[in-house]
């Protein structure tokens, strides 16, 4: 949009640019324009403040006006790391801050953001990093989470950015750094030349795997830097990050290798979460690698686990049981000892007890015997080893004689036409045992209700089978399937001795 105003007497000419509502990336310079796919949930946009933003028509551009004083301002050291309040725990609420840089005259300022995490927001409404060139126009706005670093040259020798938040919603903030560039030109892209591989948990005391890949055939011999920090984070208002590296490792990598892959153990910490600072450079200067990475720290942990030989006793029987103790890979623990292990009564009485029980690649087995009169209910086994505690439960009752079931194996196919067909009927109790007894079949066919066939059996399973098979004859399968194409069979068994009756079904 043009418009024509005037200013002292001159005609002076604006152009305005008004930015759309689904607009990703707004600059004053068209050629320096990124590509949004360089960001996660990152937007850059202008905000409404600054829109629209108007460009005169005088030899030097005048700096936007902003409508808020930044609270603080702030001038880093060229080289050192910086960061929002609290990094890295979330930043303050109602943040207002200017952050200056300064390069040699004829030197450019070239800022780095390792890691940006605020809220995001497709306009860059809310909590916002504006960075502004040596001339004080607008030329990024950054919201949201990064995945990769996130560089800006400035024009000249200055460069600035105003962090800005409100009192909503926290995150992360930023954690950068700056040099001075002579040229744009000189900066290496790093671009599709490697790949960090790394798990986003650490376990405590436990070797974890750190893997790159770099792909570019044409470099020297190299260094890996691995370094993580451990940041206070009650610590309020420390915005330069000099904190000493919790824990660092520092291998090398030849030219001719493609893949380096390390162990990487964090020593035991309080610390909740750090920063996993990975670095790679080259003799010759080729390229360099500085990347930033949150990681969660956990706990070493030891899973504990008791099992009995069975589920329910009765009096005088053996209770037969055993700890387990594995660590996070599923390996023995390296606990030596169980310092108390005992019984509990359903009345929480301590019936047995044992001390300082040793473990045999994190396991131990015991026993106890039940007395004649054993208090019916349910049973506690319980253990302690250090900070380690465990229990289970076995139950005890009166006899009562074992259950079983009855399954129905039926003929792979039945035609019409066959000879016969078979149909296999067994019994078992719980234990794996036969059961003796008498079974009854039922064969029916509806041809139309209330009209059905049906065709009765009577088999005997004695001691010396396992099984009572039932057959139909080829009438007798013709007969069911005269008018319909299906039939069902119903099934009583009959416990020898006791009467028990289970039953059990087929259609097909």
């Amino acid at each position: 949009m043009l418009r024509e105003f005037w200013r002292g007497g001159s005609l002076v000419i604006s152009i305005v640019l008004i930015s759309g509502t689904n607009l990703a990336s707004c600059e004053t310079d068209p050629k320096a324009l990124k590509p949004v796919e360089d960001l996660e949930e990152l937007s850059i946009a202008i905000d409404e403040e600054f829109s629209p933003v108007t460009v005169t028509t005088f030899p030097t551009l005048l700096p936007l006006p902003t409508t808020v004083k930044p609270s603080c301002v702030r001038a880093p050291e060229a080289g050192i790391l910086f960061t929002s309040d609290n990094f890295p725990g979330k930043y303050l609420k109602d943040t207002n801050c200017t952050y200056t840089m300064t390069a040699k005259e004829g030197s450019r300022v070239q800022l780095t953001f390792f890691v940006f995490d605020t809220e995001a927001n497709p306009r860059c409404s809310y909590d916002v990093a504006t960075v502004f060139d040596s001339n004080g126009t607008i030329i990024h706005k950054y919201c949201g989470k990064n995945t990769k670093n996130l560089q800006v040259i400035s024009s000249e020798e200055d460069l600035s950015f105003n962090f800005k938040t409100d009192s909503v919603q926290e995150s992360m903030g930023f954690l950068a750094s700056w040099r001075e560039v002579l040229d744009v030109k000189e900066e290496q892209d790093t671009e599709g030349k490697y790949l960090i591989s790394f798990p986003s948990s650490f376990i405590e005391e436990s070797p974890e795997n750190i893997c790159i890949e770099l792909f570019d055939s044409d470099k020297s011999d190299g260094i890996i830097e691995t370094q993580v920090y451990i940041t206070d984070e009650e610590e309020k208002n420390n915005w330069v990050f000099g904190d000493s590296p919790f824990e660092k490792k520092s291998i090398e990598i030849k030219a001719d290798e493609k893949l380096k892959c390390f162990d990487f153990t964090l020593p035991e910490t309080k610390a909740s979460k750090g920063l996993l600072n990975i670095k790679v450079s080259f003799k010759d200067s080729t390229y360099s690698v500085n990347s930033f990475k949150e990681i969660t720290i956990l706990k070493k942990e030891n899973y504990p686990l008791i099992q009995t030989d069975k589920g329910q006793y009765k009096a005088k029987d053996d209770v037969k049981f055993r700890v387990l103790l594995v660590d996070h890979n599923l390996k023995p623990s390296e606990v030596k000892t169980i310092e108390e292990l005992w019984i509990e009564d359903p009345r929480n009485r301590r019936i047995a007890q044992w001390k300082n029980q040793k473990l045999d690649k994190g396991l131990m087995q015991q026993e106890f015997k039940l007395s004649e009169e054993p208090e019916l209910g349910t049973w506690t086994i319980n253990f302690k080893a250090g900070p380690l505690k465990e229990k289970t439960t076995f139950v005890v009752s009166e006899y009562v004689l074992p259950k079983f079931e009855v399954t129905v194996e039926p003929p792979a196919a039945i035609l019409r036409d066959a000879v016969e067909a078979k149909w296999l009927v067994c019994a078992k109790y719980t234990h794996g045992g036969s059961v003796k007894g008498q079974v009854r079949g039922n064969f029916t066919s509806d041809i139309f209700r209330p009209f059905f066939k049906n065709i009765e059996f009577v088999k005997i399973v004695s001691a010396d089978d396992d099984c009572a098979t039932i057959t139909l004859t080829s009438d007798q399968i013709k007969d069911l399937t005269e008018i319909v194409d299906k039939f069902d069979l119903k099934i009583e068994f009959e416990e020898e001795g006791t009467g028990t009756t289970e039953k059990a079904s087929w259609g097909g």
